[in-house]
């Protein structure tokens, strides 16, 4: 039996020495792989200035709230006009659609009725109002109760996206109460 350990021994000793030589004349290639996902990444809002009878809060998460100041004339109870222009750094690395849609089609009262639209001798409780977006040298407009809202398809884009909200002086009554309406501006990978 002793003989048989020292035997073991010096066969793997030899074949250690044996794949030390094989090792200094191989070498293997290791690849890389990787893919870029189509992404827009939106950066925080920031209002512009010049912004009439409206303010921007921005909401920490890159959104925010556009506060009227004053919604209606308290004398007439019709539409004061109100602008505001928001920039929102943006950069996308692949073709996409960018999209911008109200989600009431106008600033709609609490309790209100959609179908009771701003018209002239009556109280409304739906107030539509213009929205612009200029992105990647495309200046668009629509009302907000435009059905799809606004649309545009783009190749890969870095810059800043201009966002526009105004509502018209006059026009017809506003039923007392509070106005609302959320704007989502959507970018997505263009088919």
């Amino acid at each position: 039996m002793r003989s048989i350990v020292p035997a073991a021994i010096a066969l793997l000793g030899l074949s250690s020495a044996a794949s030390a030589q094989d090792l200094s004349n191989t070498s293997e290639a290791v690849r890389v792989f990787a893919a870029a996902q189509p992404a827009c990444v939106v950066s925080a809002a920031a209002s512009t200035g010049g912004a009439l009878n409206a303010v921007f809060t921005p909401d920490g998460t890159g959104g925010g709230a556009i506060a009227i100041t004053q919604l209606v004339d308290p004398q007439t109870a019709e539409p004061r006009a109100s602008s505001i222009e928001l920039s929102l750094p943006v950069v996308c690395n692949a073709a996409h659609r960018l999209s911008v849609v109200s989600d009431t089609g106008g600033l709609l009262r609490a309790g209100g009725q959609p179908a009771n639209r701003l018209a002239p001798d009556a109280f409304a409780d739906l107030l539509p109002y213009t929205i612009g977006v200029d992105w990647a040298g495309t200046t668009l407009q629509a009302p907000s109760d435009r059905t799809g809202g606004i649309e545009t398809d783009q190749p890969a884009r870095n810059g800043e996206l201009r966002l526009r909200i105004g509502t018209a002086n006059g026009g017809g009554l506003l039923t007392a109460g509070n106005y609302a309406d959320t704007v989502t501006i959507q970018f997505e990978p263009a088919s």
